[in-house]
């Protein structure tokens, strides 16, 4: 769900290759082409493949959808089917304290759909007995949280721990290891507990060793999830929090998240805000404390494009540290790709013969496609209103546009170079593509025909 998808749909034991495929929803067509994979032969019969790509939203799972071919002779072939979205899960293992008391290993899955969802946590492979606790987010997704309540003791220390989670939309299941270390508990004489105590209640700001730069889930474009993280580790009182700021010229969005610490099982649903979600995590140690702070939101060009992200650590009223991140949302122009335009080494004169060309990534709505055909140092735009041997046909969808050429190549075309182009709107080219020069033999049979036709005589088989 909200991401570009691929559907294929493929044909059996067809007698010819001249087929269309109709992708449909509810009985409306969506997209029209020619098939860009043929196989087999007119002995073995054929099969022919197509895609068809979109970005599905929520509702789009009740629709019925119908991949149709059709061709010349015989009835269509048709096959209808559902979608079932799915939204993937982001995982967070942790332990929510590393004292030998009251240790709780904690798994959060959150924000996945549908909520079918399998989770294991293991200690050097052996599976441990976590309870679970699973709830419905505002959003229509799900969030869940695993937790193994254990008394941890040194030989625990730099123990392999696992958390795999394994749902429809990941389809080889991801796990994230911990490794902790144990404190060592050493009575303290009473004289260096009151220097502690008076160090700690003195400089608060002074042991605030160090604060993480904010790290960045992956490169933003028009529509993608990003995360973001910062962390804050010292020796200082628990009772700090952590907001998000996004500013933008003169608008300012504040962001609070909820507070993750020690969790005993009744975990409440992410605090959203104007479509953010912040958590923080507080871990404890001796004496210490680090409290992790995660922001993710959709990203959009027009919001979050040159907007400052500000991570603030806050005590009270007070701010204690604070790091800002500088969002860039890259324009369609440097990030998409274009594909070659892949031409076999040699065809037949007179075999249908398709040229395809796909563009990905963020690209503009409006966008025009045009092919054209160099032979002899002359380029000649391709119109199938002027010219009937040519067919040109399109599949557009969120994130990807597929163009395609289908003409039958006669020995004239030998030696010529196909160029397809893609512009905006305003006329400016985007990215071009040209084949290698297309050779085309005659078929056996041509040798044999003239040859009689020379002589008078009609050719026949």
């Amino acid at each position: 769900m909200n991401k570009s998808n691929e559907l294929q749909c493929s044909a059996n034991n067809l007698s010819s290759t001249d087929v269309t495929f109709q992708w449909m929803r509810d009985g409306a067509v969506l997209s029209t082409s020619t098939p860009q994979r043929v196989e087999g032969n007119d002995t073995l019969g054929f099969t022919v493949q197509s895609s068809f790509c979109f970005t599905p939203v929520l509702g789009d799972d009740e629709a019925n959808y119908s991949c149709e071919v059709v061709q010349k002779i015989f009835p269509p072939l048709k096959k209808t089917f559902q979608l079932t979205l799915g939204v993937q899960p982001e995982v967070f293992f942790y332990l929510s304290n590393n004292r030998q008391e009251n240790s709780s290993l904690v798994c959060l899955v959150s924000g996945f759909y549908p909520d079918d969802l399998n989770l294991s946590m293991k200690k050097v492979g052996e599976l441990l007995d976590c309870k679970i606790n699973k709830w419905r987010n505002s959003n229509g997704t799900y969030s869940l949280e695993a937790m193994y309540r254990t008394n941890v003791t040194y030989t625990d220390s730099n123990s392999d721990y696992t958390c795999s989670v394994h749902h429809s939309t990941i389809r080889e299941g991801t796990t994230e290891r911990l490794k902790f270390l144990l404190v060592d508990y050493i009575p303290v004489p009473l004289w260096i507990t009151i220097i502690c105590g008076f160090v700690l209640l003195v400089g608060t700001n002074i042991f605030c060793k160090e604060v993480n730069e904010i790290s960045v889930s992956k490169d933003w474009t028009e529509g993608s999830i990003a995360t973001l993280e910062c962390i804050i580790t010292g020796r200082y009182s628990k009772n700090i929090s952590a907001v998000w700021l996004v500013r933008q010229g003169d608008k300012e969005i504040k962001i609070n998240g909820n507070m993750l610490m020690d969790p005993v099982g009744d975990y409440e649903e992410m605090q959203e805000q104007d479509s953010y979600t912040c958590v923080n995590i507080m871990m404890i140690s001796s004496f210490s404390y680090s409290l992790r702070s995660i922001l993710s939101f959709q990203v959009h060009k027009q919001r979050h494009h040159q907007a400052d992200f500000i991570c603030r650590f806050m005590k009270a009223d007070k701010v204690l540290r604070e790091k800002n991140y500088f969002g860039i949302v890259p324009d369609s122009d440097g990030s998409f790709s274009v594909s070659d335009i892949c031409v076999p080494e040699t065809c037949k004169e007179g075999e249908k013969l398709t040229l395809s060309c796909t563009m990905k990534g963020n690209i503009p709505r409006d966008i025009s496609v045009t092919w054209e055909k160099g032979l002899k140092e002359e380029r000649t735009l391709i119109s199938k209103e002027l010219d009937a041997n040519y067919q040109v046909t399109e599949n557009k969808s969120q994130g990807q546009i597929c163009a395609f050429l289908t003409l039958c190549p006669t020995c004239e075309d030998s030696g010529a170079v196909f160029t397809v182009s893609f512009s905006e709107n305003k006329g400016r080219i985007l990215a071009e593509r040209s084949s290698t020069p297309l050779k085309v033999a005659e078929p056996n049979w041509k040798h044999w025909s003239r040859t009689y036709q020379d002589c008078g005589f009609r050719a026949f088989d």
